[in-house]
């Protein structure tokens, strides 16, 4: 789905309006977790879930397969005070993988 290899780690919510926001790890080119590009991407429904927006990239950094950094493991909130959403996610630089930021096979750190 929208040129994408696979989509994971679903996050849910049902905003005060009634609006449902959905957002997810959309893995471009590979399956795999980081290293990898991965984008984090929206759909929203009006209707409670009966449809759905097309897909929306909030967030896409450059980089390819394990060369590319990647935005994994959202967390989207509304603040009830000013209506907010609010999403929580993690970001990994090019070739790294998030829990330990090791460098992927075959890459380099900046300046050699």
């Amino acid at each position: 789905m929208a040129g994408s290899r696979s989509y994971r780690i679903p996050a849910l919510l049902t905003l005060e309006s009634g609006v449902v926001i959905v957002g997810a790890d959309q893995r471009v080119s590979i399956a795999n977790d980081s290293p990898n590009d991965i984008n984090f991407v929206v759909r929203r429904s009006l209707d409670g879930g009966r449809s759905w927006e097309p897909v929306r990239t909030i967030l896409r950094y450059p980089g390819s397969g394990c060369l590319g950094a990647s935005v994994i493991d959202s967390v989207i909130v509304q603040d009830r005070d000013s209506g907010r959403v609010i999403v929580l996610i993690d970001q990994s630089p090019a070739g790294t993988d998030s829990p330990t930021h090791r460098r992927a096979p075959g890459t380099t750190t900046a300046g050699g």
